[in-house]
């Protein structure tokens, strides 16, 4: 897909987005955000885990973590929102994915920073 392709599904999308807060409540369009997230997550997880050599470097280690963890926790998210129940040790799933998200976000963070502090191939010759 080109790069204009994807800019006009992006204006689109955007432009749902903006009409849907428009036209209903901020919680209904939340939550149907919620389910969007989990929904595109999930599939991203599932593409570039299985289709994407993410093992062979810290970058895409590291991105596989934080993308499974955003695509976990909006999944537990959205069965809430869907289902309307509480299930047991809901509270405690919940507080599990979001330090696994936030340990996901330092490891990014902290593979970003040492992959910018190491000498670039061009400064190196």
């Amino acid at each position: 897909m080109s790069a204009r392709a994807n800019s006009i599904i992006l204006g689109i999308a955007f432009s749902i987005n903006v009409l849907l807060l428009l036209l209903l409540p901020v919680r209904d369009v939340v939550n149907v955000l919620v389910v969007t997230v989990a929904v595109k997550s999930t599939a991203l997880t599932a593409l570039y885990g299985l289709r994407s050599p993410w093992r062979t470097t810290a970058p895409g280690r590291a991105m596989m973590l934080l993308v499974s963890g955003l695509a976990l926790i909006t999944v537990q998210g959205s069965v809430t929102i869907l289902t309307g129940v509480d299930y047991l040790y809901r509270d405690q799933v919940r507080d599990a994915l979001f330090v696994y998200v936030a340990m996901s976000l330092l490891w990014l963070l902290l593979t970003v920073f040492r992959l910018q502090q190491e000498p670039s191939e061009e400064s190196k010759s």
